[in-house]
């Protein structure tokens, strides 16, 4: 399996969180996000300072890719063949692009069938 995972947006916070069910599975693992993962976890509603800090410190760990043409273009097929939501077409695209293992809990990620999703149960 391949040491890169792009993580979506819930992934990344339960790893922030701690759970028991998506740390072993991010040990030694080296954690890409997209843009739009970004931008959806920083706009959560922080319950303290510390926690948002927190955040920015992970997002600061790791590769964050940003939004191209051809993942637009991605996103785009994504979003008119398997009717996703435009964040996660974009999120999905990024993985695809970047031929990267996907880890989500998202149960609406197992539609696309070219996906390398890894799903976990939270």
């Amino acid at each position: 399996m391949n040491n890169i995972l792009l993580l979506d947006t819930n992934a990344i916070i339960y790893f922030l969180g701690g759970n028991p069910a998506i740390v072993p599975l991010l040990d030694q693992k080296i954690h890409h996000t997209s843009v739009m993962s970004e931008i959806e976890v920083l706009g959560f509603d922080f319950k303290s300072t510390a926690d948002l800090y927190a955040v920015k410190r992970y997002l600061r760990s790791v590769k964050i890719i940003m939004l191209t043409n051809e993942i637009k273009e991605i996103a785009i097929r994504i979003k008119k063949d398997y009717k996703a939501k435009v964040g996660d077409a974009i999120i999905c695209a990024t993985a695809l692009y970047y031929d990267l293992p996907f880890i989500s809990a998202d149960k609406n990620f197992t539609k696309i069938r070219e996906l390398q999703l890894i799903l976990f149960s939270h």
